[in-house]
């Protein structure tokens, strides 16, 4: 039996006539190409042409385009293989416990690696496979670490439904490096930033600050605020579960002389307005870091160590220094531990026995 000819043009794709010759242009040429078994033929505009080479050139272009689309389906299937949909399942399911931040930042690895299994056609990703996947991002320890956490822990609860049988992330080693907290702010540097805010009449941020160093509040949280949390006559602010970090609800206290800055500030609204918003609506997720960073730049300081956390920071050095008890840091922090507390305070040169050595007797 006469073996069949054909005549390609790309990987998948032929040419019909097999053998193009100058005889064969009065007949109708095409590109035909298989999907899942069924033929399919394309035209295009390549009976236009009157000569066998500029008809061949016709044929590879439109074939070029037909890979391409062959190539565009084959990515988008693989984000409906039994492996993605497993992960997006243990994805929605890991989301119902976590706060909106977090779900945020689990969906941006799994679309990472969805994108990275579609772009190189993984239907079955392996541990090499995962090897690979680390081998080509080019980012920090810490955020390398987080993507393993982050996929590791999925594959895990896939393990748990019998979804797969191995965690192919459990391989990955990666070294964080230690975290370098933001800088607190000194005297000097405090005067500058509030004189610089308020000549900006940026009221809002100015009030933000004092709740980062006063109450010691995340960003988050700070953004979440409603007029309802406040309790003035008790001194002190409900941080609800819903923007809360640790999703429970707890007290922090508020000094008279924060709270003499937000009663003017609340006065004639509803509880269910925020504290903090920009035509009634809750500020943007990077609104208090973006427009801080924009008075750092103006005052000429260092925004890689300083930022609008550093008020955080600065309370808590604050607290320690004017001979407030770590104890107490812990419960206006939120800490789960004192451990917690003494080791955040060390990362930033804070030592509570200060005075205890420098009382020490001469020798």
């Amino acid at each position: 039996m006469a073996e069949k000819k054909i005549f390609p043009l790309t990987e998948n794709c032929r040419l019909y006539p097999a053998e193009p010759t100058e005889q064969k242009l009065c007949s109708q040429w095409f590109v035909w190409y298989y999907i899942a078994g069924k033929r399919y033929q394309k035209k295009g505009n390549i009976n236009s042409f009157t000569t066998v080479a500029e008809r061949i050139t016709a044929a590879k272009k439109i074939a070029q385009t037909i890979e391409m689309d062959l190539l565009v389906k084959k990515q988008k299937s693989i984000a409906y293989t039994p492996f993605v949909l497993g992960l997006q399942t243990a994805l929605d399911n890991r989301s119902k416990s976590l706060r909106p931040k977090s779900v945020s930042g689990y969906k941006t690895k799994v679309s990472a690696f969805v994108k990275y299994l579609c772009n190189n056609l993984i239907e079955n990703p392996t541990k090499q496979h995962v090897t690979d996947f680390f081998n080509s991002m080019k980012k920090q320890a810490n955020t390398l670490a987080a993507y393993k956490v982050t996929l590791h822990g999925l594959i895990e609860d896939m393990k748990k439904e019998g979804v797969v049988y191995e965690n192919i992330f459990s391989h990955i080693k990666i070294k964080k490096r230690e975290m370098q907290l933001k800088w607190f702010f000194t005297e000097q540097q405090i005067q500058r930033i509030k004189t610089q805010m308020l000549q900006k009449e940026k009221v809002q941020l100015w009030l933000a600050c004092q709740m980062e160093y006063y109450a010691m509040l995340r960003p988050a949280e700070i953004r979440g605020i409603k007029i309802g949390d406040f309790l003035l006559e008790e001194n002190k602010l409900l941080v609800r579960a819903d923007i809360s970090k640790n999703k429970k609800s707890e007290f922090v206290i508020l000094p008279s002389k924060l709270i003499a800055v937000i009663e003017p500030h609340i006065k004639d609204k509803n509880d269910n307005d925020y504290f903090l918003s920009i035509s009634g609506k809750q500020l943007g997720v990077n609104y208090l870091y973006v427009s801080f960073k924009k008075i750092l730049t103006a005052l000429n300081m260092d925004t890689q160590k300083h930022s609008f956390y550093s008020w955080k920071h600065t309370g808590a050095r604050a607290w320690v220094k004017s001979g407030g008890s770590v104890y107490g840091l812990m419960r206006q922090m939120r800490h789960h531990s004192l451990d917690m507390t003494q080791l955040y305070l060390r990362k930033l040169g804070i030592l509570e026995f200060e005075d205890d050595v420098n009382a020490m007797p001469i020798i």
